[in-house]
């Protein structure tokens, strides 16, 4: 029975691997790789998925490398990146909120370059500030950018 319960956990931990790594790869491949490369066509998305698998292997190890507990990784993972992308899915549901796709690729990048390093600097703080969550910062600063975004839009539409 012990033998049973193991290799059901075992099938199912297998399953969400391969389940992620297929999901990224494609999303590596056919969001990055091939709207990047200005010569790609749909035969190529084979090959960028393939190198997709490669990126999104060696990064998983790498992570579970440096970050041993499946819980921190989802914490650490969610604190840094989820800033950056809230501003931007949101407003893609909402046309009203919509800004410039220039201004949302920046705002993702900064968003995440902050979180992150808030994330490494506030262990060197004392008090409140070192409590102070990365996730917190990141929204902070995406809805800073973000407002900018829709005020510069809102006079360039009264321009008119």
């Amino acid at each position: 029975l012990k033998g049973i319960f193991y290799a059901a956990m075992f099938a199912t931990i297998i399953s969400t691997l391969n389940s992620f790594l297929f999901l990224s790869a494609t999303t590596i491949g056919r969001d990055f790789i091939f709207r990047v490369k200005r010569n790609s066509n749909e035969e190529n998305i084979k090959s960028y998925t393939i190198i997709g698998i490669i990126i999104s292997g060696i990064i998983s190890i790498i992570i579970a490398y440096l970050i041993p507990s499946v819980v921190e990784i989802w914490y650490t993972i969610g604190s840094l990146f989820i800033p950056g992308i809230i501003m931007p899915v949101i407003s893609a549901y909402y046309p009203r909120l919509r800004i410039s796709s220039k201004l949302i690729i920046a705002e993702i990048v900064f968003t995440v370059s902050i979180s992150m390093m808030w994330f490494n600097f506030r262990k060197s703080l004392s008090g409140v500030l070192s409590e102070i969550e990365p996730m917190i910062i990141g929204l902070f600063v995406a809805v800073l950018i973000h407002t900018f975004g829709l005020l510069r839009k809102s006079v360039s539409l009264n321009k008119r």
